[in-house]
């Protein structure tokens, strides 16, 4: 659908991509949930991850698999965003490649927020959606002739996280009722391998349903839930919030804002859905869809989960832009209003990335990286270090072995296990005075309010004077979210 003759700008946009989202990935410090990933990688094993720990975690293994390699090889550690800023470059090239989209959308795409920022310089295994859901998009004509391939994109989907695995769900079903329709034309033999891809499918799925069977001793940390009388609402903030809107805000101050953006948001979930029941392709988006928003109302959502919704919405519109030989005329003139939409949408996500990236390059994302670099240049690594708070560990990824003293005993692994057995989780602080410590790292987490500050959080530790406070915040959009610092203290000898 592009229209200008050339190519070339697609390789300058593409270039101008990958030189702003290096220079991202170089100044961004991860925080406990990329470290945490890849600290799963580096110290446990193959059997070890996938039948114990992945449980824990809530989501299948394929990203800790990823991560293995240059974690076990000994990488460095921006190997992490290395890697997801590779799977971003990838899913870029594609839409520029292949996508159906007018040439206005394909400049404004590589810079909206999540491919640009959110999925792509933070390192979380929803940088591989959009990648596997845009190869699913160019092959998708074909999967009834290849039926196989169209099968392992849906099962790599799936084990990428639980919303991979719900729209890989959604998208089989849809598949399954695509071949109902279509039973009278095919041969025997291609609904033979239908039948076998989907069986392979299922089994998969009921694997991954047995992998991730929460165990008895697991703590939850779910940050947005809500009952069904909130479905509709929930739902809807969630979706207009992927599409333009900014109501993000800690989940206990939440509201549903009517402003001009949100209006906007809504009309645009709207005409989407008119635009895919007139292109026939309303089952393909809503049935994923719903499950997505199950899985955020009655299980566990958080704001940068609102990625996922964005790219099944433009995967669904891909399809939908994929054959336009028949269309009518107001099919055209729809089909030119919710472009026009998209639009606007990628300019506002445009927004959020300059702020994202203007945010990250001036200031600390995370502590952890100037507080491990201090912790090297002091040799405070062999003294006892204390530590409070699970986000603390982010620390650990800088350092071969485990540094602090209540944590493991120092031995590795070196990672958080969500487990009502961990001894972090009862011990209280006053306990501190049992291990000696020469250090206290405090470990400072909590939602940004109004005139809020870092310092209000430190506390006085007798026999310990506050040395340092390293600073840092995860950035959401266009603000502040979440602090991510530490205050180090050292023992005064008072």
């Amino acid at each position: 659908m592009a229209t200008l003759k050339s190519s070339w700008w697609k390789y300058t946009v593409f270039l101008i991509y990958l030189a702003l989202l290096s220079i991202a990935v170089m100044h961004h410090e991860p925080w406990f949930d990329e470290s945490q990933a890849w600290l799963l990688a580096r110290d446990a094993s193959l059997f070890d991850l996938l039948v114990k720990h992945m449980r824990y975690e809530g989501s299948p293994g394929l990203w800790h698999l990823i991560l293995m390699i240059p974690a076990k090889l000994q990488l460095p550690y921006i190997s992490l965003n290395i890697v997801s800023a590779a799977a971003a470059v990838g899913s870029v090239y594609l839409f520029l490649r292949y996508a159906p989209f007018p040439w206005f959308i394909k400049v404004l795409f590589p810079f909206s927020f999540f491919v640009f920022y959110q999925y792509a310089v933070i390192a979380r295994s929803y940088a591989l959606i959009p990648l596997l859901l845009f190869v699913t998009a160019i092959i998708y004509n074909d999967r009834i002739k290849r039926p196989y391939l169209y099968i392992l994109l849906l099962c790599l989907l799936a084990n990428v996280s639980m919303h991979g695995l719900i729209i890989a769900g959604g998208l089989a079903a849809v598949h399954v009722y695509d071949l109902y329709v279509l039973r009278g034309q095919l041969d025997s033999s291609v609904r033979s391998r239908h039948i076998t891809g989907l069986k392979i499918f299922g089994v998969m799925v009921f694997l991954l349903v047995l992998q991730l069977k929460p165990p008895p001793d697991l703590i939850s940390l779910a940050a947005f839930k809500a009952d069904m009388t909130h479905f509709v609402s929930r739902s809807l903030y969630m979706m207009s919030d992927s599409l333009g809107t900014n109501l993000s805000l800690p989940p206990k101050e939440r509201d549903i804002l009517f402003t001009v953006s949100y209006i906007f948001s809504r009309l645009v979930i709207f005409l989407s859905f008119l635009w895919f029941f007139l292109r026939k392709k309303l089952l393909t988006f809503a049935l994923p869809l719903l499950g997505l928003f199950l899985l955020f109302t009655m299980v566990y959502a958080n704001v940068w989960h609102q990625g996922t919704l964005f790219f099944m919405w433009l995967f669904a519109l891909w399809l939908s832009l994929k054959d336009q030989s028949s269309s009518t005329r107001p099919e055209r003139i729809m089909r030119n209003i919710v472009l026009a939409s998209l639009a606007v949408i990628l300019v506002i996500q445009a927004s959020w990335s300059f702020s994202s990236f203007r945010y990250d390059y001036s200031n600390n994302y995370s502590g952890s990286r100037e507080l491990a670099e201090y912790i090297k240049e002091k040799n405070l690594d062999r003294r006892k270090i204390y530590i409070t708070g699970f986000h603390t560990i982010s620390i650990l990824p800088y350092f071969r072995e485990n540094i602090f003293c209540n944590f493991n005993n120092r031995q590795k692994p070196a990672f958080w296990l969500w487990s009502s057995k961990n001894s972090m989780y009862t011990e209280p602080f006053s306990l501190y005075r049992q291990y000696d410590p020469d250090i206290i790292i405090w470990g400072i987490k909590d939602y940004y309010k109004k005139n809020d500050s870092d310092n209000k959080k430190i506390p006085d530790i007798p026999g310990y004077k506050l040395v340092r406070l390293f600073n840092g915040g995860l950035y959401w959009k266009d603000k502040l979210y979440e602090s991510d610092s530490f205050a180090l203290y050292e023992r005064s000898g008072d």
